[in-house]
């Protein structure tokens, strides 16, 4: 079998079926039949729960046509009947959505399972207006007016290639999370037009600075808001309250003329399962914490997967699960923490099982096992699924694998005995690239490309080698590889794809 989850890579075989030889295609379908063979990646919380739930994050996985659906903190759901809205305006095309965008979907989640059935899926862009101070060649940040968007190894550009592209006055809208330090935390950047027009409407969001009810303006970063033309209730404006203001006038000397302001509201529905996606932006206080505004409750019982309560620090990404109380808090289930620079999977046939020293050993590479493996598991045939302990491995068998890298050290999360499959598989953070040798190295990990493999980028389209290595960064891209493992810890790879699901 070719896939191994149905999070990836099936969005990007879906798309390309009719490309794809058909030991893939096998893989493909037998995997929408039995759901997946291993781990996911992410794991978020098996409790249970069923019913209407609200899921915010990162759109991972796009599917269109008849059996169209988005996936979103590893839940696919079915949007073929959903109400679909982006920034404000009902669209009845799933392609104006962008893998990356940060979205909210209402709908009904099956109890115990990584499936959904979407009612809304809502878009709002975090920033839109012109570049008002453009990025240096070795930047990660750009100012878009006057606010600092900060890019990072999950950000991703859509109509421009480099952050350097973008020139000052062209118009970009952004999806992504406003921190500590009031800046945005870009998920996605995407080029709308490379000059501003008459009519334009231009959106920021933020945190109510300097206010001044004499002059009726005030602050958003750099930016200076006027609201002199506007009927508004001045007592609802205070100090630090989030507002989102729009405008269709042109911005002169960094003052942005108001059209409408909105006070936003932060906080969650009340009684209601979440799944919320975003950054830690107050410190943990008797076990509370802030993510954007949205109180977490730590409980007793919570569930850490990727790390432990010490790493709840200001900054921090984290994926909760749980339900909100009558108060609009969320009660953590669990918690995820994204950190994909240390996160490798494998998938392969075991070549030693050590019980004394609690390791096991795939593509010439030790893993431990620990009291952050979570679980150890056999899956049948059927997809029936059993825990079993380490002494219930052999040599031989094929496995998957989730583990953190960790002091020149790997340690399991999740091991899964699992059927053999035809394809092995590494999946990390680029570490280096050899684009003439046709080497990428995936922590201790290489693979080798050649003119057999099939190459893909982070929409699913066939690239060619020379634009598929243009797109690699250090320490940045994620790659989901298959092919066959020689006798050491190299992949010679049948196909590679660009991912964005941790």
């Amino acid at each position: 079998m070719y896939i191994m989850r149905q999070k990836n890579p099936n969005k990007k075989i879906a798309n390309k079926v009719g490309d794809l030889p058909i030991r893939y295609l096998l893989g493909f379908w037998l995997s929408i039949l039995l759901g997946a063979c291993g781990g996911d990646g992410l794991k978020l919380a098996d409790n249970g729960v069923g019913g209407t739930g609200i899921t915010q994050g990162r759109i991972t996985h796009l599917d269109e046509g008849i059996a169209s659906s988005i996936t979103v903190n590893n839940i696919k759901f079915n949007t073929h009947n959903a109400l679909l809205i982006r920034d404000g305006v009902p669209t009845s095309r799933q392609s104006d959505f962008n893998v990356g965008e940060i979205v909210t979907v209402k709908g009904a989640l099956e109890a115990n399972s990584k499936q959904g059935v979407a009612s809304e899926v809502v878009f709002d862009d975090t920033l839109e207006g012109p570049v008002t101070a453009s990025a240096g060649s070795t930047s990660n940040s750009v100012e878009i007016l006057g606010q600092t968007v900060v890019t990072d190894s999950k950000t991703l550009f859509y109509g421009f290639d480099q952050l350097a592209d973008l020139k000052k006055g062209y118009v970009v809208e952004v999806s992504g999370y406003i921190n500590e330090q009031q800046q945005i935390l870009a998920s996605t950047l995407r080029l709308v037009k490379t000059t501003l027009t008459v009519g334009e409407i231009l959106k920021v969001e933020g945190h109510i600075d300097s206010l001044n009810i004499v002059s009726k303006t005030f602050k958003i970063n750099n930016l200076t808001v006027d609201y002199s033309t506007l009927s508004i209730d001045e007592a609802k404006l205070r100090e630090s309250t989030y507002v989102l203001v729009r405008t269709q006038q042109p911005i002169e000397n960094d003052v942005m003329l108001a059209s409408d302001i909105d006070i936003i509201d932060s906080k969650l529905d009340a009684n209601t399962f979440y799944q919320k996606d975003g950054y830690i932006t107050t410190p943990v206080l008797q076990d509370r914490l802030e993510m954007e505004g949205s109180t977490v409750l730590i409980q007793l019982d919570t569930e850490y997967i990727n790390g432990s309560k010490k790493d709840l620090v200001v900054g921090k990404h984290l994926i909760v699960t749980g339900k909100t109380n009558s108060q609009s808090e969320l009660l953590a289930d669990q918690i995820y923490v994204v950190d994909r620079q240390t996160q490798i999977l494998l998938e392969g046939y075991l070549a030693k099982v050590d019980t004394t020293q609690k390791k096991v050993n795939l593509f010439d590479t030790d893993i431990l096992i620990d009291e952050a493996t979570r679980t150890i598991k056999s899956r049948s045939g059927d997809g029936t699924m059993l825990d079993i302990d380490l002494g219930q491995l052999q040599v031989g068998d094929y496995i998957y694998v989730e583990a953190y890298h960790k002091n020149g050290k790997y340690y399991a999360f999740e091991i899964i005995k699992t059927q053999p499959q035809i394809d092995n598989r590494v999946m990390s953070v680029v570490q280096n690239t050899d684009e003439t040798k046709g080497i990428i190295n995936l922590f201790s990990h290489k693979v080798l490309v050649d003119e057999n493999t099939q190459l893909f980028d982070v929409n699913s389209k066939p690239v060619s080698k020379k634009e598929f290595f243009k797109l690699l960064k250090k320490n940045q891209t994620l790659l989901d590889a298959y092919g066959s493992q020689t006798n050491s810890n190299t992949l010679i790879a049948n196909a590679i794809f660009i991912d964005t699901s941790w």
